[in-house]
């Protein structure tokens, strides 16, 4: 979807190549936010040949691109010489035009971006998996898939409300820890905290084992 009030929709976390030329794009919106947050492994961007008006900044923290092509639009705010430069100059114009306030408050927000984008899938899959049906039949390449859903069901059945809530916490820390824009003291903090989340749910399901048996 277009940049602008309805802004770009999260999706596409494999994308490597995007080619957006002669789009009549008018506005990117928070596009660079959406992409950096959702498709990590982006390299190639072509937004040439559009009516964008005004180049954002927060392009410039796209860090995974080698080419990015912008010209043939009726912005003013960057030289020809620039645009006709390599990928890497381009990028680096870009980010120093924000101050260190902005880039950190704009990676933030792609990091948010990327836990919404993973957690949708997290949602799709399990959507999925609750509408392929209960009972097939076994084969060799699909007995690890057995194993880890009947593992599954199981817990499912260890249930109390406090089993509950740790099991939603334990999904979200782990989206977070796979998060790629997460610094490495906030990851390390939240995989400790993970494993103590992981640890009361195993007492908590053995003291509902227990009642049951």
């Amino acid at each position: 979807e277009n940049g602008g009030s309805g802004g770009w929709k999260p999706g596409l976390p494999s994308l490597t190549h995007l080619d957006l030329s002669s789009n009549k794009i008018t506005d990117l919106g928070d596009f660079p936010i959406v992409l950096g947050g959702c498709s990590t492994q982006i390299q190639r961007l072509k937004l040439n040949n559009n009516e964008i008006k005004s180049i954002p900044n927060s392009l410039g923290l796209l860090s995974s691109l080698n080419h990015i092509d912008l010209r043939g639009n009726p912005q003013r705010g960057i030289r020809a010489a620039i645009l006709d430069g390599n990928c890497d100059s381009m990028l680096s114009y870009l980010r120093n035009r924000m101050d260190g306030d902005t880039i950190q408050r704009l990676k933030d927000q792609q990091c948010e971006m990327g836990n919404l984008a993973a957690k949708n899938a997290v949602g799709k899959e399990r959507l999925e998996n609750e509408k392929r049906p209960s009972s097939f039949k076994s084969s060799p390449s699909s007995g690890g898939r057995n194993k880890a859903e009947m593992s599954k069901q199981a817990s499912s059945n260890l249930t109390s409300p406090l089993a509950e809530t740790l099991r939603k916490e334990i999904d979200d820390l782990t989206i977070q820890v796979n998060n790629v824009y997460l610094s490495e003291a906030k990851k390390y903090a939240m995989k400790k905290k993970l494993a103590m989340q992981k640890a009361k749910l195993i007492k908590e399901e053995r003291r509902i084992r227990t009642e049951n048996a």
